[in-house]
């Protein structure tokens, strides 16, 4: 599973546990979750997102800084 927090700029938090019905490593629950908070916020009426991880990995591999040779990792990629 994984937490979600989304904080609007006024401060106020809506806070969601993720609980996935399918095992995955940790990286790939990372990538669920961003999924996951990407459609909570858009749904929420967000124009903006701001993400922190727990993984540096995940991080590195959205922000472009870290090369991908895993194919289901391009496909996460590909879906945010």
């Amino acid at each position: 599973g994984a937490g979600v927090i989304l904080t609007s700029p006024q401060g106020d938090e809506l806070q969601y546990a993720l609980r996935f019905e399918f095992k995955a490593s940790n990286n790939e629950t990372e990538y669920e979750a961003l999924i996951a908070s990407i459609i909570i916020a858009l749904d929420a009426g967000a124009r903006n997102l701001i993400s922190y991880y727990d993984s540096q990995s995940v991080t590195k591999q959205v922000n472009g800084e870290h090369e991908i040779k895993e194919e289901w990792v391009k496909e996460y990629l590909m879906e945010i």
